[in-house]
């Protein structure tokens, strides 16, 4: 998102195509909450984080 942000900011693509990106991002990302919070914990964890300066 950070890139995006970025290509917006150097007027590279258009508010639409940034809104695009924030809204496809989210809609994936939001697939997995019934994975993520409806099963019970289980000894297995994941961490994810997005590299950025």
């Amino acid at each position: 998102m950070l890139e995006v942000g970025e290509l917006w900011h150097q007027n590279k693509i258009t508010v639409d195509k940034e809104h695009y990106c924030t809204s496809t991002t989210q809609m994936i990302l939001s697939l997995f909450y019934p994975t993520i919070f409806s099963q019970p914990s289980k000894s297995k964890k994941i961490v994810t984080c997005c590299v950025g300066s």
